[in-house]
């Protein structure tokens, strides 16, 4: 066990990390279950993506990110936040169904 650079604890030999160390300080949290994702907001424009394990204790180091919101502004607001995860979610699951 090893910290990463923010200081939280990461098992670095098969790349995971804890729940409770992904959502600290989250303003907003998403799971889809059926993806098996988790859409992380930590503010300012930026999601985070990670996959989950199936114990639903620790998912993988961050697996993807993208971005909402204007940009002239400070941060995202909720509601571009929400919209933006809705948006990624419609597109994942196309991917995957062809």
């Amino acid at each position: 066990m090893s910290t990463n650079i923010y200081g939280k604890s990461r098992d670095e030999s098969n790349n995971t990390m804890r729940l409770e160390d992904v959502f600290d300080e989250a303003q907003y949290v998403k799971i889809d279950y059926d993806l098996s994702l988790a859409f992380v907001w930590k503010g300012g424009h930026s999601i985070n993506i990670y996959q989950m394990f199936a114990s639903g204790e620790e998912i993988h180091k961050e697996t993807d990110v993208f971005n909402v919101g204007d940009f002239k502004e400070d941060e995202a607001t909720l509601e571009e936040v929400k919209e933006g995860i809705e948006r990624k979610i419609n597109y994942i699951e196309e991917e995957l169904n062809g």
